[in-house]
This record gives C-alpha cells, sequence and structure tokens, in this order.
C-alpha cells in the first residue's frame, strides 16, 4: 500500500514539472509546414521526463519567417479565399533570400520581395507572362525553393 501511494506521489510530482523541448535539425531540402503535428508523435528522455525530443516539423517555425512575411499571411487569411488559392515560396536569389507570392489569376503578376516585404519586382504573369522584366532569368537562377505557406480554406 505504502509503495503505491510514493508511487502516486511520484507520478501526481513529475507530471507538472515543464517540459523542454530539443528540435530534430531539418535538411535544407525539407519545405516548411503550414500545420504541425501533434506532440504525441515526440520522443521522451527515459533519464529525463521534462525533456521532449520533437520531430523535425514541429519546430517553430516563426523565428525563421520575417515578421513582415507573417503579417502578409495573416492579411491574406483574412481575405476572401482566391482562386487558385494563394501560396508563399521562399527561395535563394543571387545569395540572398527571397519571397515569392503566388498571383491571384490569370494575367496578374506575383510578386518578389526581400527578407524585409520590400517589392522586388514581378518575375511572372501579366498579359505576357514574363513578369515585368526585372526578372527574366527568376526560374532558371532562382535555388533552394521551399514552400513557406500555402492558403488551406476552401
Amino acid at each position: 500500500m505504502n509503495k503505491l501511494l510514493i508511487i502516486a506521489i511520484l507520478v501526481t510530482a513529475t507530471s507538472c514539472v515543464p517540459k523542454k523541448t530539443v528540435h530534430a535539425p531539418v535538411a535544407e531540402t525539407d519545405t516548411i509546414p503550414s500545420r504541425l503535428p501533434p506532440v504525441a508523435d515526440s520522443i521522451r528522455i527515459p533519464d529525463d521526463p521534462t525533456i521532449v525530443i520533437a520531430p523535425a516539423t514541429e519546430r517553430p517555425i516563426t523565428a525563421a519567417i520575417p515578421d513582415c512575411i507573417q503579417k502578409m499571411i495573416s492579411d491574406i487569411s483574412n481575405d476572401p479565399v482566391q482562386n487558385p488559392p494563394r501560396k508563399i515560396f521562399s527561395y535563394t536569389y543571387k545569395g540572398q533570400i527571397v519571397y515569392y507570392l503566388t498571383s491571384v489569376c490569370c494575367d496578374q503578376y506575383s510578386n518578389l520581395y526581400n527578407d524585409r516585404c520590400e517589392l522586388l519586382g514581378h518575375p511572372d504573369g501579366g498579359f505576357t507572362g514574363r513578369g515585368d522584366g526585372k526578372f527574366p532569368n527568376f526560374q532558371k537562377e532562382a535555388i533552394n525553393e521551399k514552400l513557406v505557406w500555402a492558403d488551406k480554406r476552401k
């Protein structure tokens, strides 16, 4: 009886301890998820029940995305759903990280932003489909494509 009481006290005491999360490294080719998986898929360290090793896809992604891009995502999420739904990709282009926002339809320009959300230009779209002409080789020179966000609303 005493052993059961001690076990119950230990379980209660350790379940109230805050848990630290350690995130696994992510390969450079991984896409950034728009929704995180449940913590149930995580691994607990037997020697230290306060440490949880979370899968790489569960890592906080907001730190990697500039605040202005997060605001852009929030603004688009508050607008009516577009057809096709909007997406934001990141690329490495001429040594810098850029963000590509898909166009809302047909002859509309797509937008290319730097990490401060300054509009750099329009690599494609418009009546010709070739954008504004400032980035004629963007599709050939842009590397490391990563999906940052996709509007999943219907």
